[in-house]
């Protein structure tokens, strides 16, 4: 049944690339439409520029990386009419409506994605009155930005899993089964990205010809916790590393290439607990929303 819904979500490059990933057939595509999203410049760029990158980097055939070229490029075009592009923001708000964010919300990173698109969220909560929910998998961002929404009333941080939540309550041809599918394959998306650096780091650890015995032991243990799916500490590790990059050719490509595995870290925000959290409860508490929908 079709509900008449009014929520406006903004999503940045993290989220929006694992979704186009885990859409095989645009079933989640064609139920977004159902939210009123919004993407910023910056975001749609880094999506595209992602997805292109790991297809060049991946092992797959010629014919498989054109294949899924084409694929998630029709999938990022449906995306490109809910663009907001800076100019529109510049007219509305001046130039330096990023800087004046960015120093309000006390942030130190550089002008990237996440602060783009909290600026966007803070944007459209201020065109008319409404709450912005935004969808992101940086977790260390997430609890950044919390206090700027709550002080701004922008509205609230979520995740992909939450973003998968929502549309299963909002359609009831979105089914149960529906719903555990698409967090497994979620999951499966986190489990490949941490066995691919896993991979990555156990050929350096094989290619590596230094006597630094250190670094011969923070590789070993990265490699094992990453195994294990043991998320504590990895930062502490890879920043060990780092101090050795001298020694340790492209190691700091490797970690900005899946920077995103290292976000696991992040305490009470480990994506892939709270996915077999979730799924564990599809029978109890999930049932009785759709039975209420």
């Amino acid at each position: 049944m079709e509900r008449s819904v009014d929520i406006v979500c903004v999503i940045d490059a993290c989220s929006l690339i694992r979704l186009i990933r885990i859409d095989e057939d645009e079933f989640l595509i064609k139920r977004l439409r159902r939210l009123r999203l919004f993407i910023t410049e910056f975001v749609f760029n880094e999506v595209r520029e992602n997805l292109t990158s790991s297809l060049y980097k991946s092992n797959l055939s010629k014919s498989d990386k054109d294949y899924f070229a084409f694929i998630w490029t029709t999938k990022l075009d449906y995306f490109r009419k809910n663009l907001i592009e800076d100019s529109v923001i510049y007219k509305d708000v001046g130039e330096d409506f990023y800087e004046q964010v960015k120093a309000l919300s006390g942030y130190k990173k550089r002008d990237n994605g996440e602060l783009r698109s909290v600026s966007l969220a803070l944007y459209l909560s201020r065109l008319e009155p409404t709450k912005v929910f935004f969808h992101t998998d940086d977790f260390p961002a997430k609890t950044t930005f919390e206090p700027f929404f709550i002080f701004q009333q922008i509205g609230a941080i979520e995740d992909s899993v939450d973003l998968l939540i929502l549309l299963y309550r909002l359609d009831d041809e979105f089914l149960d089964n529906d719903l555990d599918n698409y967090l497994s394959s979620l999951l499966n998306e986190y489990a490949s990205e941490v066995k691919e650096l896993r991979n990555k780091l156990e050929e350096y650890y094989e290619q590596y010809t230094g006597n630094d015995r250190q670094i011969r032991t923070n590789l070993r243990d990265l490699i094992h916790k990453l195994n294990a799916n043991d998320f504590k500490n990895i930062n502490v590790i890879k920043e060990l590393l780092l101090i050795k990059k001298k020694k340790l050719p492209n190691i700091t490509n490797v970690f900005t290439a899946y920077k995103d595995v290292f976000l696991l870290e992040t305490p009470g925000s480990n994506a892939v607990d709270k996915i077999s959290f979730i799924r564990k409860k599809l029978n109890t508490i999930f049932c009785l929303w759709k039975a209420t929908g």
